[in-house]
């Protein structure tokens, strides 16, 4: 079935994902991202799906497509981007760059707890260089600010009570 299969998907809510449709109607009501889902019933979602799930593959073995995807005549609307996004994400995949590592997270609370102690010396003893002051300290926040994207991604810790995200 291809993208352009009007008919087919007026009456199946279907999305593609590495080349085969899934059946998404019985879950995604139930789903936490179910209305962004519906925007792209009859649309291939790869790249969408794999960045946001953190075990995609695991996620799909438990599904079985419904039908082959076919290239229009024109193919895929976003084909070019979906192969060049798994193929990013296969890379990074295999450099492991998906699994918690609490090693990293150590030391980059280590390195935020240095940057917030010298922005808080150079407030003490140099409270007029307002431009350095400034600068340390919005460091100091976007290194917070990392921390807290990545725990919302869960690559700080594989426990999902400890880092959900919708």
């Amino acid at each position: 079935m291809a993208e352009n299969d009007e008919e087919y998907h007026k009456s199946h809510k279907v999305i593609a994902v590495n080349g085969y449709w899934y059946n998404v109607a019985g879950f995604m009501k139930y789903h936490p991202g179910g209305p962004v889902i519906e925007k792209f019933v009859g649309a291939d979602i790869t790249t969408t799906f794999y960045g946001i799930h953190r075990n995609p593959d695991d996620i799909l073995s438990g599904r079985r497509p419904v039908a082959k995807v076919k290239l229009d005549k024109d193919g895929l609307r976003n084909y070019k981007e979906n192969r060049d996004y798994w193929l990013l994400y296969q890379r990074y995949k295999s450099l492991g760059l998906f699994v918690p590592n609490q090693t990293w997270l150590i030391m980059d609370q280590i390195k935020c707890a240095i940057i917030f102690s010298i922005a808080l010396y150079s407030f003490y003893y140099y409270p007029s260089n307002a431009w350095c002051n400034g600068a340390m300290i919005g460091h100091f926040y976007v290194q917070g600010g990392f921390l807290n994207h990545d725990a919302g991604h869960r690559l700080l810790d594989a426990d999902t009570d400890k880092c959900y995200m919708y």
